[in-house]
């Protein structure tokens, strides 16, 4: 993400100096060209793969409560397969 991000500053500079002032510069058009080809093959490069379902797998999600601590554990269906409760300091209860 952070090379598509330096690509589009690359094709596309702008210096702003203040709140009211900007200038541009003007690349040649070849490294516009080029930038333009570019650009979709790093986001294509750079896509996750998505993950195929397979029905015998088994999924945990961790629940936390307001400070971020995972206290409990459900599986696909919503079913409670944990729970735990933490006094101050994180002793557990």
């Amino acid at each position: 993400m952070a090379l598509v991000l330096v690509l589009i500053g690359y094709c596309w500079p702008l210096v702003k100096l203040a709140r009211w002032e900007r200038r541009f510069y003007f690349q040649p058009l070849w490294r516009h060209a080029l930038c333009l080809l570019l650009m979709p093959v790093f986001l294509l490069a750079t896509t996750p793969a998505h993950a195929a379902f397979v029905p015998g797998e088994v999924f945990y999600y961790y629940h936390t409560d307001h400070l971020g601590s995972s206290n409990i554990t459900t599986d696909r269906s919503g079913n409670v397969i944990q729970q735990y409760e933490y006094k101050a300091y994180g002793a557990e209860r």
